[in-house]
């Protein structure tokens, strides 16, 4: 971790309770639960829950000995959406993604080696894909992933990389999942050419994407928009209009957000 000297144990731990209990998953969790799954000692742990609870960021329920996430994160996620007017903006673009393109759309962030979900909209459909604002997931996997590095300077790119890389293999979580650095890099090539990337499975079984670059004023990438559906779409020429799309849609963020 960079600037190890300024690294502070107790924050870094609140930090990654907060983060833990924002996913759907894990919104419900005890003591033990957090405890044992973030590998902070109870007596720790404890201490800290306590004191997220008294000042409102964490509520606990008694009877199931669970805790939550509280209201005290309300404001705070209000205003720090106000100040980032620029994400504020993209995300209030996502209903006509969906709207046009019939799939579930996201936008993600980098947060340090992972991407993060921070605004999704999901079609008007009754079988629909969702995924939770705030979780996080590995860089280098799926369309979202290798459209983000595809725009990367090279040597952040391969700083990234060998977060995920042992002897030049990812780990697999698929059977589709791109297993080789070279199949990537490959990959990677093509989608500055098109300005698009996809994915079939590669990170979830059953779950297809399609991604595209957002670009600061600075033409350097800070978001990237994704749309995902659960069946692929065996035509050609109805999957190239959905690229088509996406790229139409993100070039309009990158208007917006500058």
């Amino acid at each position: 971790m960079e600037n190890q000297e300024l690294f502070v144990p107790s924050v870094h731990s609140s930090l990654e309770i907060l983060e833990w209990l924002s996913k759907e998953e894990h919104k419900y969790s005890t003591l033990t639960d957090l405890s044992n799954n973030l590998h902070i000692s109870k007596s720790t742990c404890l201490r800290i829950l306590k004191t997220l609870t008294a000042k409102g960021y964490l509520s606990y329920n008694s009877d199931s000995k669970n805790y939550s996430l509280g209201f005290s994160l309300i404001p705070l996620g209000i205003r720090s959406q106000e100040i980032n007017d620029r994400i504020g903006r993209a995300i209030a673009y996502l209903p006509q993604v969906a709207e046009d393109t019939g799939i579930t759309a996201v936008l993600v962030k980098r947060i340090d080696h992972r991407l993060m979900y921070i605004g999704k909209q999901e079609p008007l459909q009754k079988i629909r894909l969702t995924v939770t604002v705030g979780e996080t997931f590995p860089i280098h996997v799926g369309a979202l992933g290798k459209c983000f590095l595809a725009y990367l300077d090279t040597a952040t790119r391969a700083a990234l990389l060998s977060e995920y890389t042992t002897n030049g293999t990812f780990p697999t979580y698929t059977d589709h999942s791109l297993t080789h650095l070279d199949q990537l890099l490959e990959q990677i090539d093509q989608i500055r050419r098109e300005g698009v990337a996809q994915s079939n499975g590669e990170y979830n079984v059953g779950i297809n994407a399609v991604a595209c670059p957002i670009f600061d004023e600075r033409k350097k990438i800070i978001l990237v928009l994704g749309g995902f559906t659960l069946n692929p779409i065996q035509d050609t020429d109805k999957w190239e209009e959905m690229k088509k799309k996406m790229i139409r849609h993100a070039h309009k963020i990158s208007e917006l957000i500058i």
